[in-house]
């Protein structure tokens, strides 16, 4: 953090770092069993960051790459059982990693719904007939993964 993590808040840090410097936003050790540094402005920053993923988990940003936070996430558990970690420790780790999962995964139905509405709003104007309209705008509510796909792709 440049000795300025005292300055950082926790909704103003990119969504990928939490992803990728998670130990280091929470001033642990690599093996996450203690502290990183004894650096006052480390130990504010993440209890504002433990504050935040309390009081208001939405406002932590969504990171994009869902695939590495869910690998993060499972790393974190492993270690969880594998070490003696300070559970204190641990779980502000798994904490945080949970809230950007959850945040990630609620960003992507979201945008998945929106995708949705889109393709049932277009096929009235594709002027198919009625059982062509019908045939497809079952489809849409049979696949909606498929159809934010179609959507996202177009």
């Amino acid at each position: 953090c440049g000795h300025r993590a005292q300055e950082l808040l926790p909704e103003m840090i990119c969504a990928g770092s939490y992803a990728k410097m998670t130990k280091g936003l929470l001033n642990q050790n690599q093996k996450g069993s203690g502290e990183r540094t004894d650096d006052e402005g480390r130990r504010m920053l993440k209890a504002r960051i433990m504050e935040a993923l309390e009081n208001n988990p939405d406002k932590i940003p969504t990171p994009s790459d869902i695939a590495l936070l869910a690998t993060s996430l499972v790393q974190c558990r492993s270690r969880l059982k594998e070490l003696p970690l300070d559970e204190v420790e641990a779980d502000a780790e798994r904490r945080m990693l949970s809230v950007c999962y959850s945040n990630a995964v609620d960003d992507l139905v979201a945008r998945v719904k929106g995708h949705v509405k889109t393709a049932r709003a277009l096929v009235p104007s594709l002027s198919l007939g009625e059982q062509a309209e019908a045939a497809m705008l079952a489809q849409v509510e049979a696949t909606p993964v498929r159809v934010a796909i179609d959507c996202s792709a177009s």
